[in-house]
């Protein structure tokens, strides 16, 4: 007898990758509204290529995106706070 049936459901029954592309998205909002400069397209570019080269299941991306800006890009902040905002602003999105 079957008891259980094991299967991935990345895309397959809803669409996960437009779900983390719109959580992304809202947490790089996030970055901005708090001070980080560059555009929200500079930003996902940014963010992608830490993706394609850290995997999509890497749980430090938006701390290593942050390493890749200059000074200049970046407000007066604690780095802290500005991941912090950019995953409540991920895990928000995911509620929506």
């Amino acid at each position: 007898m079957i008891k259980a049936i094991f299967f991935d459901i990345d895309d397959t029954l809803y669409s996960t990758t437009a779900f983390a592309e719109h959580a992304r998205e809202a947490a790089l909002e996030s970055l901005r509204a708090h001070g980080v400069r560059p555009s929200l397209e500079a930003l996902q570019r940014e963010l992608n290529e830490v993706i394609s080269e850290f995997s999509s299941n890497y749980n430090n991306h938006f701390d290593k995106l942050l390493l890749r800006l200059t000074k200049h890009d970046l407000p007066q902040a604690n780095p802290a706070i500005l991941i912090a905002a950019a995953i409540r602003a991920y895990h928000d999105a995911k509620q929506t």
